[in-house]
């Protein structure tokens, strides 16, 4: 996997806060009303989507639809309400939008047959399910993030090794 870093992440790992459920909520909602008429679904996905998991405060939300070119003739709406289009931003198949501001969101949209729709939320599930995992994954963040917080590219490759 290519990763590329966006020019206004930082690795910051903060407690978990039970807003974020909140503000996943609220940003569906929004992208649902963006997407309007597109069979889309979302899931809130990432460490922000896991209870008591600290996290870096991006909440990650996962979209699923049945053909990913539908999806670009919204980049103009989606940009509208602050989210950046970022096209494929390093995984074939994937289009990414950003959103960085009081909510800061990362939004990936896959085709549903995509692999990726079910590594992202069995990965989620797993972790929800395991708290002794959960603790694990959570201590390895922190240590990324001590090691380096300016490199977004290090931390995310180190927390899958």
């Amino acid at each position: 996997m290519k990763f590329l870093k966006h020019p206004q992440d930082k690795v910051i790992i903060k407690p978990y806060d039970p807003n974020w459920k909140k503000e996943y909520q609220q940003e569906k909602d929004l992208l649902e009303s963006l997407f309007q008429g597109l069979p889309i679904f979302f899931h809130h996905i990432g460490s922000t989507s896991i209870p008591g998991c600290d996290a870096k405060p991006i909440i990650d939300i996962l979209g699923v639809t049945a053909n990913i070119l539908e999806i670009d003739p919204f980049n103009q709406a989606c940009e509208n309400k602050g989210f950046q289009p970022l096209g494929e931003w390093g995984m074939k198949q994937r289009r990414f939008f950003t959103k960085r501001g009081p909510v800061s969101v990362n939004l990936h949209i896959f085709e549903d047959s995509d692999p990726e729709v079910a590594r992202h939320l069995r990965f989620r599930d797993y972790l929800i399910n395991h708290p002794e995992k959960k603790e694990e994954y959570v201590a390895l963040k922190k240590k990324r993030a001590l090691e380096n917080d300016t490199d977004v590219f290090y931390y995310v490759l180190g927390k899958e090794g």
